[in-house]
């Protein structure tokens, strides 16, 4: 991985980490900036092939978060910066960082149950949602609280997972 992909990878996972942390948001000019760094980058290094790789890392991204998105499990910034990362390192090592942000992700969402002592609820709600995906009903149209937009929702700054994510991914290609 060229170290300009990776500085661009670092950069937009990271202040999207800070922002979504402090302010629960991702910007849309960070991940138009991310998107676009990820498309000029790949064609600048590798021309057409390059391009390619960007726009199937984008894709990948796209195709894995917007049924998230739909049953609103993960927030609009949350995909937009997936999509974004997805075009900085295309689909393999995309692939990869959301394995890591996934774990990651898993890691911080224990934690914070540990800390509310909420672990006999979320199981009732995860069979809940497990139930509702079964019949193909969206979860959240009958329980509000697994509205990711909803107040009563418990919600954690994925951006922060997925920057974590993307640190374990350099670290795994020998940064």
């Amino acid at each position: 991985m060229h170290d300009a992909i990776k500085a661009a990878l670092l950069a937009v996972t990271g202040i999207a980490a800070i922002t979504d942390l402090y302010t629960r948001q991702i910007s849309n000019a960070l991940v138009v900036a991310g998107f676009a760094a990820g498309v000029g980058l790949n064609l600048w290094l590798s021309g057409w092939n390059g391009f390619l790789h960007s726009l199937g890392g984008f894709g990948l991204a796209i195709l894995m978060y917007v049924p998230l998105f739909v049953i609103r499990a993960r927030a609009g910034g949350d995909v937009k910066l997936m999509a974004a990362a997805g075009a900085i390192v295309g689909p393999r090592d995309w692939f990869t960082l959301f394995i890591f942000a996934s774990i990651v992700g898993g890691v911080i969402a224990l934690a914070m149950l540990a800390g509310r002592n909420a672990f006999r609820s979320t199981f009732h709600n995860v069979m809940y949602i497990a139930k509702e995906l079964a019949h193909f009903r969206a979860p959240y149209k009958s329980r509000s609280r697994l509205d990711i937009a909803s107040a009563q929702a418990s919600t954690m700054p994925h951006g922060v997972a997925i920057f974590m994510g993307a640190v374990l991914l350099l670290i795994s290609r020998h940064y």
